[in-house]
């Protein structure tokens, strides 16, 4: 079991100087399109991580696994398991990083963008799930 650091160690993001209100924007433009990014330098330990994980990447093989299921059963746990994940990006900020182009430094962010992609007759779909959960709305109260 590794250890694991207590939140003070953590980095956080900086307060935002105002708070977050949707603001009169153009029309289409989402009020959510406030998005806050940290940049933090990395340490010499994490560049030399960075580094040997980049390499592993680019010369060992890698295996992605699909797995085939009976469509009958309607069982539904994709909603679940995206929720579950949304949620811990947004608890944990360093499983929502990522390196910098310039790979000296982490960029944590206070947003999560999550998509699903789903195999229909015409080839494999991916939307954006505010859009599928918008759909599924205006079904629900039966404007669509």
């Amino acid at each position: 079991m590794s250890p694991t650091l207590p939140p003070s160690a953590l980095p956080t993001l900086p307060p935002p100087s105002a708070p977050l209100q949707p603001s009169s924007k153009a029309k289409g433009e989402s009020p959510y399109s406030v998005r806050e990014e940290c940049e933090v330098k990395m340490n010499r330990m994490h560049l030399r991580i960075a580094e040997c994980l980049k390499e592993s990447q680019n010369t060992a093989a890698l295996l992605a696994t699909f797995n085939e299921i009976d469509m009958i059963v309607k069982l539904e746990f994709m909603s679940t398991f995206v929720k579950a994940s949304t949620i811990a990006l947004q608890e944990v900020l360093a499983v929502n990083a990522s390196i910098a182009e310039s790979s000296d430094t982490i960029i944590y962010r206070d947003y999560v963008d999550m998509s699903t992609a789903v195999a229909i007759l015409k080839g494999p779909a991916a939307r954006a799930l505010n859009t599928i959960l918008r759909r599924k709305a205006k079904k629900a109260l039966g404007k669509e």
